[in-house]
């Protein structure tokens, strides 16, 4: 869903004609198709994250099955889902600068070098919430925000967004903003740097007994032991409150800061 978002709304401005009043989408218009493009994403996202979690199994499934929402929650959750997408939707219009004359075109609004500028984003992305994420381990009056989060220990990729309402401000919309304050990126770089996040964040929460990693930077960070897989932030929930595995998009910080724990199952051979 990634790729066709941009090319519908590329190819609407190529086969509507210029002097239509139809041809450019208003912001408006442009928020609500990004935003049913994301929920479409995120539920093909859930169901091919859950197909592989069927087909390899999970982390730790030997011991204890995977963790599932329960019916209290269940309200929560969805209205959760709705804030995640709408907050990262209008964010990424507003702070990416969209024009509503210029459509999606690499050159124009997507950069020829968007890999180099949305991988960097993300490391500046995990920058801050490597710190954020840290604090609210280490600090008491800090915790009681985050321990929503893991009242589970082996979550379900749905169970990404389940947060207390501090915590969900910081981690949809302060944290991303920070990012694209030093690292900027256009509203449809955005769009693809988002389902990406989405996309790791997702797989983070899995628990599949897979050895993937992060699809724009992970390979290059591997020979450097700083790539994050989904085992990383699985046993970051095992941790509970003492921690470790502290990055959500690469292990750079918690390298560098001795935060890392050894992977058991997710081990390359």
């Amino acid at each position: 869903m990634i790729a066709p978002a941009l090319i519908i709304q590329a190819l609407w401005y190529y086969i509507v004609p210029e002097n239509n009043f139809f041809h450019t989408w208003h912001p408006i218009v442009a928020f609500i198709f990004y935003n049913l493009a994301l929920i479409a994403f995120t539920i093909k996202l859930i169901r091919h994250l859950t197909y592989y979690m069927n087909l390899y199994g999970t982390f730790d499934e030997h011991i204890t099955p995977r963790d599932y929402v329960a019916d209290k929650d269940v309200r929560r959750l969805i209205l959760s889902v709705l804030i995640y997408t709408v907050v990262r939707t209008a964010g990424g219009l507003i702070f990416g600068g969209y024009n509503r004359y210029i459509p999606p075109s690499l050159g124009h609004t997507i950069s020829w070098s968007f890999p180099i500028k949305i991988g960097l984003w993300f490391i500046v992305l995990d920058f801050f919430f490597y710190f954020y994420h840290r604090a609210v381990h280490t600090f008491h009056f800090l915790w009681k925000y985050h321990s929503k989060h893991h009242a589970t220990k082996h979550p379900t990729p749905i169970q990404a967004i389940l947060a207390d309402d501090i915590q969900e401000m910081i981690e949809i919309f302060l944290i991303p903003l920070g990012a694209t304050l030093v690292m900027p990126l256009s509203a449809h770089e955005l769009w693809i740097a988002q389902c990406i996040l989405m996309y790791v964040e997702g797989m983070g929460h899995s628990g599949a007994r897979a050895y993937w990693t992060h699809p724009l930077i992970g390979e290059i960070l591997r020979p450097f032991k700083m790539e994050i897989t989904i085992e990383d932030h699985d046993l970051h929930h095992r941790y509970g409150k003492s921690g470790k595995n502290y990055g959500k998009q690469t292990r750079i910080f918690d390298r560098i800061f001795n935060t890392i724990s050894e992977r058991i199952e997710g081990i390359e051979k």
